[in-house]
């Protein structure tokens, strides 16, 4: 004879049936997130324009040093496909460089100094993740992601610590790296911000710069160059930090360390690429509007140094040349002790050595007037000038 269940255990079983439905829904959005917080979906999305601000709290270190094993194994995606972004490289620039800011009444944010051979594993990892051919490995960082959006008619793919929004995330602060899809017309250049917040307006200038000319590959770092307290070791001085005194380059000033992910990238990108580097700076000392240098000491007579100063002077830029009739006590900036400049030379040791063969780094120091949206357009007819399109 078939049980007929009582009042009270169809209630129970009713109550059952909640809680599982409950449970399934709660638990499906954590199968079906993509492989670096991506979404399943391909259609492009806009983000909100009343989304917001995360906030500019990190988790790094308070030393700027050691911390978590971001690059431990068990943490490693396979795959990353690209999150679609409907902005611009100049919106997700805005975003990095505001975080990299010190809060009200706070510190700046620090950078998180790997060891050498999680630097050097980080920037091979950034170049894969930008290949735009085949499935791209993505062994990341957890707060890394990659986006693509498109870019004066390019498609781009960007690695940074940012969320679906292309809101700032940042927990490492090793920076941002885009790459172009090559292609007729692109410039095999590469476009770099060493110095974002501490050379005013250089993040933003090198991202409209990046994408005017069609350069290829853009990188900008991930903090402030006075972020962290630890000297990097590396030859020279500056009173950056600590104005009217000459310290020690310190450990988060990307163009004077050899221990950030900054060079870790320029170096494996130097290696599988045989494009120029444009880095960009502006100060404050008593300088000609463009003061340019190959970073040798001695203005070359050919390459791209060379074309790219009179280009500049054809586009109506006064130029100083360093290694002729500059440094001056009054304008020193000449970039002898730039740790990118010094491995594409082929120093030995890029943090105390000088390099023996220049030609493919050019260190551009700049007067405010340059740097301005309105004022930057003879530094891109310059780079146009210089480097030809495929």
């Amino acid at each position: 004879m078939q049980h007929l269940p009582t009042k009270e255990e169809r209630r129970t079983r009713r109550a059952w049936v909640r809680l599982s439905i409950a449970v399934a829904i709660a638990v499906a959005p954590l199968g079906a997130v993509a492989a670096c917080g991506s979404s399943s979906s391909s259609t492009p999305f806009a983000p909100p324009q009343d989304h917001p601000d995360s906030g500019g709290g990190t988790t790094s270190t308070k030393d700027g040093s050691g911390g978590p094993s971001t690059l431990d194994g068990s943490q490693a995606r396979t795959a990353c496909p690209a999150l679609p972004y409907a902005k611009q490289l100049t919106n997700i620039v805005y975003e990095v460089a505001k975080h990299m800011a010190a809060p009200e009444g706070g510190a700046l944010p620090t950078v998180n100094i790997p060891s050498a051979a999680d630097r050097d594993k980080f920037g091979a990892q950034v170049l894969e993740a930008l290949k735009f051919e085949g499935t791209e490995a993505c062994p990341l960082p957890p707060s890394y992601v990659v986006m693509s959006f498109v870019d004066n008619g390019d498609a781009i793919r960007l690695v940074g610590e940012l969320d679906k929004y292309g809101t700032a995330t940042p927990v490492l602060n090793w920076g941002a790296y885009a790459a172009r899809r090559a292609g007729p017309g692109t410039r095999q250049l590469v476009v770099e911000a060493a110095h974002p917040l501490a050379d005013s307006e250089t993040d933003q200038e090198s991202a409209r710069v990046f994408s005017a000319t069609r350069a290829e590959w853009y990188m900008i770092a991930g903090s402030h160059r006075c972020a962290n307290a630890a000297v990097s070791g590396c030859d020279g001085t500056t009173a950056v930090c600590s104005p009217g005194t000459a310290n020690p380059y310190r450990e988060s000033d990307t163009a004077h360390s050899t221990k950030t992910p900054f060079y870790g990238v320029h170096v494996a990108l130097s290696a599988a690429s045989t494009a120029a580097f444009l880095q960009l700076h502006s100060n404050g000392q008593t300088c000609p509007a463009a003061l340019l240098s190959d970073s040798s000491g001695t203005f070359p007579e050919g390459g791209v140094t060379f074309t790219f100063g009179k280009a500049l002077e054809e586009a109506g830029v006064t130029v100083g040349r360093c290694g002729s009739g500059f440094p001056t006590a009054s304008c020193s900036l000449c970039g002898t002790d730039n740790v990118e400049a010094r491995f594409n030379a082929g120093a030995a040791d890029s943090c105390t050595a000088l390099g023996t063969t220049y030609g493919r780094f050019i260190h551009l120091e700049q007067q405010s007037t340059l740097v301005t949206t309105t004022g930057d357009q003879p530094l891109i007819d310059a780079v146009k000038g210089t480097f030809p399109p495929r």
